[in-house]
């Protein structure tokens, strides 16, 4: 660090075009001196006979710090494509944060139909509808994952519509063909 700095200038070394490597160095640099200072003072602690271990918390810690250093290898030319890949993905976490907004919107609407519109007396509804935690959980299985049947393996939604009419059916499928052809389509 000393020797770039002394090379290139102070400035041009911490604000010039290779800043935030330079400034890695540096914090690198610095938490090695922290754990070689920490590992002086523990030794001075044990020659003195205070063997508590009062500095090893903050020991280990600071030597955690030294998986930090594989991340040198980053500068690499070998890593260009996966730093490009890794700038695309998060550059893509606003639109899947949309794109999960736009797919829960619809199947919390549609858990609190089935929650606030079943009756409560059988074993289905209890299970699957009985809150509003677990009629997100079953629609989003139905819906999203199309994963949609009981413990004993029976398809869910002919059970329900068995027991509770042929409207929550129609409802269902209504909901799948608008998530599955408008809603992911339009996503993907």
């Amino acid at each position: 660090v000393l020797v770039k700095s002394r090379l290139h200038g102070v400035r041009e070394y911490l604000l010039g075009q290779d800043k935030f490597g330079n400034m890695f160095e540096v914090f690198l640099v610095f938490t090695a001196l922290l754990e070689l200072g920490l590992g002086i003072a523990e030794r001075l602690d044990k020659s003195h006979g205070d063997d508590s271990g009062k500095l090893l918390p903050l020991f280990r810690i600071v030597r955690l710090f030294r998986v930090f250093r594989v991340l040198r290898v980053w500068r690499l030319e070998v890593f260009t494509e996966l730093k490009l890949m890794i700038r695309g993905t998060l550059g893509g976490m606003r639109t899947l944060l949309w794109s999960c907004v736009l797919i829960f919107v619809p199947v919390y609407g549609m858990c609190l139909v089935f929650r606030e519109t079943m009756d409560r007396d059988d074993a289905i509804t209890i299970d699957y509808f009985g809150s509003v935690p677990n009629a997100f959980f079953s629609v989003f299985r139905c819906i999203v994952v199309s994963e949609c049947a009981d413990n004993q393996g029976r398809p869910l939604f002919v059970l329900v519509t068995q027991e509770h009419g042929w409207a929550f059916g129609v409802l269902y499928s209504l909901m799948a063909v608008f998530m599955s052809f408008g809603l992911f389509n339009v996503i993907v």
